[in-house]
């Protein structure tokens, strides 16, 4: 079994038997990009025989400082003022999830079909 990429098969079985495979995950680009994983730009990780996250490998090594990771709390209530801000910046449920879906939920969002203060009809 071969991927055609003589430094990726390494990670890869034989058939019927396996090779040794590495220790450390590697990052690869997919060689189909649907819309979605194009916006959200998707890469995928191969990994090898170390099972812990990569999070936890960089920290280890030395290298979990240069990780950015933030953690907003906010009450339930402000959930709609930082989406007003977030589309305001150009981030929207369609930038991040361009598919029908996305579009739904932007929409009831918009036009508070969502909202308990959307009046009676």
């Amino acid at each position: 079994m071969g991927s055609g990429w003589k430094w990726i098969d390494r990670y890869l079985p034989e058939t019927y038997t396996f090779k040794r495979i590495p220790h450390r995950p590697v990052a690869i680009d997919p060689t189909f990009v649907a819309q979605r994983m194009l916006v959200q730009h998707s890469h995928f990780t191969l990994h090898g025989s170390d099972t812990r996250g990569i999070d936890e490998m960089l920290t280890q090594a030395g290298l979990g400082a240069s990780l950015l990771q933030v953690t907003l709390n906010f009450d339930e209530g402000d959930i709609d003022f930082h989406r007003l801000q977030l589309a305001l910046l150009g981030i929207s449920e369609t930038t991040i999830f361009p598919d029908l879906e996305g579009l739904a939920r932007e929409l009831r969002f918009e036009y508070h079909l969502d909202s308990p203060r959307r009046p009676a009809t």
